[in-house]
Parts: C-alpha cells; structure tokens; sequence
C-alpha cells in the first residue's frame, strides 16, 4: 500500500494542476465528481441485514472519493466468501467495465459521466444502481450470488449479458486482459478459461495496488483520481442534482 499511497499524493499533485475544470491551478468548477452520486451507502439495505455492506471502505459513504481501482478490489472483497468457496474474478470484473468502454475509451468519448453511472452495465436500464460505486458492489455481489445458485458461467451471462460498442466479444475481451494482468502478477492463468476459471481467477493475487497498475498499463482513464475531480465539461451529468438520475424507491434495497 506503501506504493500505491505514494503514487495517489504525485497523481493527486499532478491533478492539481490538469485535471478536468482547472486552469493554471485554480478549479473553475466547485462541483466534485462522486462515485456514489445516489448516496445508496445509506439505503436500509446497504447498512443492516444479512446483505449490509460489511467492508469498512465501502460503508457510510467512504467510498464517494476512493481512487476507482480501491473501490473495484475493495467490491471484490466484499463479496469474496472464501470459506464457501465463493471467488470474485478481479479480470472478470475489468472485463464487463469494458461494456461502459471505461477501460478502452478516454474521457473525450461520449458522455464519461454518463458512463460511469452506468459501469459496468449492471442493471442499467433501471436507476437503482447508478454510480461508480454501487455498480461495482451490486455487480460483484451478483457474481457471488451466481456461483452460490451453482449456475455455470454461461448460463449466469444470460442473466447478466456481456455488451460493448466495439466489436470484440467478451471472450475476446476477458483473453486480452487476462494475459496483462498474467504479465503484471507472472501467473499463467488461462485466457480462454473454464466456467470456474472465469468466475474465480485471479482472486487473492489482485490487490488495490495492482488493480492500479493494471489501470496504468491499460491507460484507462480509470487510472486516475477520478471522484476527486470536476465532471467533464458539457456532460448531461450535474452532481449538484442527481435526482433525474436516481431511483427515488425508499425499500431496503
């Protein structure tokens, strides 16, 4: 962690000066990027019961402002039961943020805010989990819930399909990503893996630290500190008012 704290303050020193709604150092733009611009952290749901979020990162609102590589691995731990059984592919879930081409488009592309609401396609034609941080969460614990069903991983892609505006398929995508992140770890996990291998590679040798490093070598925009950042300009986004983006349900979701 030692590292990658010290990679988050030069990053951070850098962003002070380039980053979206700054100029010559001063930010023109008081509104900061979230990734949790519905606040679900509060949702009854989200805080007791049997399937509160635990992680201590991930509660009372911390994650708003974590760079996205520690609320990816910390979403991954979330919902690792690993005296079930129950992994979470760190490649798995890389590879479905390509489906909002978070990994393989820049910000200048479409609407970024837009994007990000909507991650890594997780129930987006609702606005349930819309936000960086409840996609990652929500998307992770439904990997979790997958295996738990003994669903094998193509019948699990049917409920939760794969898309993206490029025209690499999923297998594709999982072969490319897999293989970076075997030459960042020096593992040789399988690019075209068995069911299990697609639910369950890779975890336990994939920390925040690496996840970033996997963001840099990708140049990601993802690699950045994004939720301490002013929105892109011109995005139909406005974090000052999220309610057209929001669910307004009041159920423990």
């Amino acid at each position: 962690m030692r590292k990658f704290k010290l990679l988050v303050l030069a990053m951070g020193f850098l962003c002070f000066f380039s980053c979206d709604g700054t100029e010559n150092g001063k930010n023109n733009n008081a509104i900061i990027r979230t990734a949790d611009p519905c606040s679900a952290w509060a949702r009854p749901g989200w805080q007791e019961g049997s399937d509160a979020v635990i992680t201590p990162e991930l509660r009372d609102g911390n994650a708003s402002h974590l760079w996205p590589a520690e609320i990816i691995y910390f979403s991954i731990m979330e919902n690792t039961v690993r005296n079930k059984g129950i992994l979470i592919n760190p490649v798995l879930i890389l590879t479905y943020l390509e489906n909002a081409d978070l990994l393989s488009f820049g910000k200048e592309v479409g609407d970024f805010e837009l994007r990000l609401l909507k991650a890594v396609g997780y129930d987006s034609d609702s606005k349930k989990y819309a936000g960086f941080y409840p996609q990652l969460v929500a998307s992770t614990y439904q990997w979790r819930a997958f295996q738990e069903r003994g669903l094998s991983f193509l019948e699990a892609q049917k409920l939760y399909p794969f898309s993206s505006s490029t025209i690499i398929s999923f297998q594709d995508a999982y072969a490319k990503y897999a293989q970076i992140m075997n030459d960042i770890l020096g593992t040789t996990f399988l690019v075209y893996p068995d069911s299990q291998g697609y639910y369950q590679d890779f975890n336990g040798l994939v920390d925040d630290e690496k996840m970033q490093l996997f963001l840099e070598r990708v140049t990601s925009p993802l690699r950045e500190n994004l939720f301490n950042q002013a929105p892109i300009k011109n995005t139909a986004v406005d974090y000052s008012n999220t309610s057209a983006y929001c669910s307004n349900k009041k159920e423990g979701e």
